[in-house]
């Protein structure tokens, strides 16, 4: 039987049953070779991106209830006059991001995507870690070609992280187009305006009016005969409101 004055430790290895637990059980599963440190609770890998080989380092802090993801490219920025150009589009890249930030050590030129995540009464889903994994690592790999754009194709920082999320802005664009673009509302078809008997007075004094020379000549000048035998003169400039009226 055990002292009950005995103080209790904490128990540790491969039997401990906290998340860092669920987070070797998570990688162990799904990576080939995972290289695990149970005394300081960290879990190392490398993985292979569309750009680049990573590696990653997973830690978890059980007294600051923190997981803590570390994604490294192996190489250095060693050319120490880059390194502010460097720092200028690691601070464009990480404007507006959600989840995670990119990290830049001026000292050695170092670049880390690093992605923090609180635990709630000591534990994690395996969900979630797989999510924070892939997330991290699809948004880490679109910016590592800016970086190689910057450092060997003497892009600019602004350039190269346009171009790193042209495909973000294409469909930002094609969004805004969407919702400014109205529908053009067909105009109705004119419409004929009834004649009433006060408009044909109108058009017809009117036409009387502008005509009057025409009626003078009329009137002087012996109207033609018909050829059919009906005296009855085309006269078009003298009509009047009663007959159009009896047309219609």
């Amino acid at each position: 039987m055990s002292d009950s004055n005995t103080p209790f430790e904490p128990a540790t290895g491969p039997d401990f049953g906290g998340p860092f637990k669920t987070v070797c059980d998570h990688f162990e599963e799904h990576m080939k070779s995972v290289n695990i440190d149970w005394e300081k609770k960290t879990l190392r890998f490398q993985v292979y991106g569309d750009h680049a080989n990573m590696d990653v380092r997973i830690r978890v802090c059980e007294e600051d209830h923190v997981l803590q993801f570390f994604i490294t490219l192996p190489f250095r920025v060693a050319n120490e006059k880059m390194r502010p150009i460097v720092a200028d589009f690691v601070a464009r890249a990480n404007w507006g991001l959600v989840v995670g930030s990119l990290e830049f050590d001026m000292r050695d030129g170092e670049l880390v995507y690093h992605m923090t995540q609180l635990l709630e009464n000591h534990t994690i889903g395996d969900q979630l870690i797989g999510r924070l994994f892939r997330t991290g690592m699809s948004t880490f790999d679109r910016y590592i070609p800016g970086i190689f754009q910057i450092i060997y194709g003497g892009n600019t920082p602004e350039d190269a992280v346009y171009l790193c999320e042209l495909d973000m802005h294409s469909s930002q664009d094609a969004d805004t187009q969407s919702s400014s673009v109205a529908p053009k509302k067909k105009k109705p078809a004119p419409r004929r305006k009834k004649s009433t008997s006060k408009d044909a007075g109108k058009e017809s004094g009117q036409e009387s009016h502008s005509s009057d020379s025409g009626n003078h000549a009329a009137l002087e000048s012996p109207a033609p005969q018909d050829p059919m035998g009906n005296n009855q003169a085309e006269d078009r400039g003298t009509f009047s409101a009663e007959a159009e009226e009896d047309e219609f």
